[in-house]
């Protein structure tokens, strides 16, 4: 008898373990009501247990018992997701219907021109830099930004687009720097002041590749850097942002010509708000203070800058 009890026991709990169930039913579009052909069904945990649906939208998947999340996705539509717990020898039928997936963008405007532009209606190749690349990477200087441009680079603090050379004599400079239709370039120089241009401030840069002296003048035979500052909004905005680090020694302490820790930091704002009802009347103050002591050479003189428009 005991061998005999021991063989019922085992086919029981053999008989629990491999128990299945079966899930089935359509999918179709919301609305519509249009069957998802190919939509894939499959297990949350596992992407390799799962199904497709049929040339109606239907498909049936079966399953050991249990608990599971059921996920259901097809190109163009929301995923959704069910919870279900499967009884053995059980029929579970859903039917679900996806909504399609729908995303509205920020149109970008572009007015490195006399008018307003979008980028379909633009004839030169133009790179825009949004502020929200901006305050992502932390910029503090106005070159860090434009030496990742592609095609962009900042020699002697000379912009120059697609290898033009920044100033010739006799000529001038071959980049036009735009700050709100405002030129930058110093005329005695023949380049930019980085340093007046308000980093925490910025809202976009475009960088236009190509000649455009009939816009911007006689120095923009390589191209034209714009840059756009903010303007109040519907709401009053303030930001405020702290950053700092620490560089770390180099492994030669021979070289080490200071005591302790060598800190980069710094603290940047920026108010802007509507000052009448009618909203005709904005002010932005803005400014940034920026140390940094590296250990190539003697310390950095500190960085600041206030503005207000």
């Amino acid at each position: 008898m005991i061998p005999l009890v021991i063989a019922l026991d085992f086919s029981r709990g053999y008989s629990q373990q491999s128990g299945k169930g079966i899930i089935s039913g359509s999918l179709k579009e919301k609305g519509s009501g249009a069957p998802l052909i190919g939509a894939n069904i499959y297990l949350k945990i596992d992407l390799t247990v799962g199904t497709t649906a049929d040339l109606d939208g239907n498909y049936s998947l079966e399953l050991d018992t249990g608990k599971y999340t059921i996920m259901y996705s097809y190109t163009g539509m929301l995923s959704v997701a069910r919870a279900i717990q499967l009884k053995e020898g059980e029929i579970l039928r859903i039917n679900v219907e996806m909504e399609p997936f729908s995303s509205s963008f920020k149109e970008i405007i572009i007015s490195s021109g006399r008018y307003d532009r979008t980028p379909e209606e633009l004839m030169v190749t133009t790179e825009i830099v949004g502020k929200d690349l901006i305050e992502a990477r932390n910029t503090v200087s106005v070159e860090t930004i434009l030496d990742q441009i592609p095609g962009v680079n900042i020699l002697d603090e000379e912009p120059q687009i697609r290898g033009g050379s920044g100033f010739t004599f006799g000529v001038g400079s071959k980049v036009a720097v735009i700050l709100d239709q405002m030129p930058m370039i110093n005329a005695s120089a023949g380049k930019p002041n980085w340093d007046l241009i308000p980093v925490e401030n910025i809202n976009q840069i475009e960088v236009v590749k190509g000649p455009g002296s009939v816009l911007t003048g006689s120095n923009a035979m390589s191209g034209a850097i714009f840059f756009k500052t903010e303007y109040a909004g519907e709401k009053p905005r303030t930001v405020v942002r702290l950053y700092g680090g620490m560089y770390v020694p180099p492994q030669d302490t021979a070289q080490k010509w200071w005591n302790g820790n060598s800190y980069i930091g710094g603290l940047s704002f920026l108010h802007a708000r509507h000052l009448d009802s009618a909203k005709t009347i904005d002010m932005v103050f803005s400014g940034m203070g920026h140390f940094e002591q590296g250990y190539l050479g003697a310390p950095k003189e500190g960085k600041y800058n206030i503005g207000d428009s």
